[in-house]
């Protein structure tokens, strides 16, 4: 029996018409985004705790801890460009705000509930709000009030458990963060620094820790134009401020510190993303507004620690995308792709996500956690 066989040419043909048919058929499954979610740190503030004693005046009109007014404007630059992204580009939230666009939790401190309060006047700005039936404006200037919902003290606070439990975090900062060498190390070359910059301020100073309260002093004045003492060189600052930024960074590196930090959030995550997949979602975006530690501990629990704080209004950004049947997660840190898993893709699968969380899923260490929030 002779059986036809293609040329060459016809080969060639079929093949390029069957990836004409691929390509074709890809472009047009485009991916969807679906459902995201938000952890935003506050805006720029005063100094988070009160200096006792010392040559530092408390000048703060605020009041120590508060948003300030470039703060405020910091959220709401980062509302207008989530817009951009998640209205205006992507289509993920409607124009105007629907109760099933946007869940917003923050935790009760003033400083983190007025970045939401900014943060959303730039998501929803003025223009975009309610009309009442005769067409008159609901609130002056169409004005679109979202709701905040905040986590109370005393309550498992998974954005920031050291609102919930301070003395918890203290102890494992002690336990794990200040026995880590990149501390003991700092600390150890600084101690000559940190006894001067002790007594140019007028404050005891044993240690690195010691030092943070005093420190984050001399930058917030720095940051505002606010005067400091004349023995306090330029040199002086610049290793004041980079001491202050490693320092607050290195103290929720270590694993035990992240799991603590990051479980509640992570389990309340995973939880979200499989409830979108299944078709059991309930809103298309949340947003968490907390504080420079719950930052530290997210990215530490993501295998990616940070070097330095996080700046003012830091976020980190997780997407849910619908690809034809599959769905894919993308995570993002001011803008930039974390990549994840142990192939550091900056796209996986949502069952490679929920696996990678895996050791993060289970029960947190009972108690909340502490220090500072800052």
């Amino acid at each position: 029996m002779n059986i036809h066989r293609p040329s060459w040419r016809g080969r060639f043909l079929d093949r390029f018409l069957a990836l004409f048919l691929l390509v074709v058929t890809t472009a047009g499954a485009a991916e969807d985004l679906v459902f995201a979610v938000s952890l935003i740190r506050h805006g720029d503030r005063a100094p988070y705790a009160k200096l006792e004693g010392g040559v530092l005046p408390d000048d703060w009109p605020e009041g120590i801890g508060e948003l300030t007014p470039e703060g405020m404007r910091q959220e709401l630059d980062l509302g207008r460009r989530m817009r951009q992204r998640y209205v205006d580009t992507l289509g993920l939230l409607p124009p105007r705000y629907r109760p099933d666009a946007v869940a917003v939790l923050s935790t009760s401190a003033n400083r983190t509930v007025m970045s939401a309060q900014c943060f959303l006047a730039g998501l929803y700005p003025d223009g975009t709000g309610p009309r009442l039936d005769n067409g008159a404006p609901a609130l002056p200037d169409l004005r679109q009030p979202v709701p905040i919902m905040t986590i109370p003290r005393g309550v498992p606070n998974l954005i920031n458990p050291e609102h919930e439990d301070a003395d918890k975090v203290q102890e494992l900062i002690v336990r794990y963060g200040f026995v880590q060498p990149a501390w003991q190390r700092m600390e150890r070359d600084l101690a000559g620094d940190l006894r001067r910059w002790g007594r140019i301020l007028g404050v005891p100073v044993r240690n690195l820790n010691d030092f943070l309260v005093p420190a984050d002093h001399v930058y917030c004045r720095w940051v505002h134009g606010k005067p400091l003492p004349k023995d306090l060189r330029k040199a002086d600052l610049e290793r004041i401020i980079a001491t202050k930024m490693r320092a607050c960074a290195i103290r929720f590196v270590p694993k035990e510190l992240a799991r603590h930090m990051a479980s509640g959030f992570l389990r309340a995550l995973d939880a979200d993303l499989q409830a979108v997949a299944s078709g059991k979602g309930k809103v298309r975006c949340k947003l968490y507004f907390g504080h420079d530690d719950s930052i530290l501990g997210l990215m530490s629990a993501l295998d990616r620690p940070l070097e330095n704080n996080p700046s003012y209004a830091s976020h980190i950004d997780f997407e849910l995308y619908r690809d034809g049947d599959a769905f894919l997660v993308r995570t993002f840190f001011n803008g930039t792709p974390v990549p994840l898993t142990r192939e550091n893709r900056e796209t996986v699968s949502l069952a490679d996500f929920h696996e990678f969380l895996g050791p993060w899923l289970v029960a947190a260490e009972a108690g909340g956690a502490g220090v500072s929030a800052h």
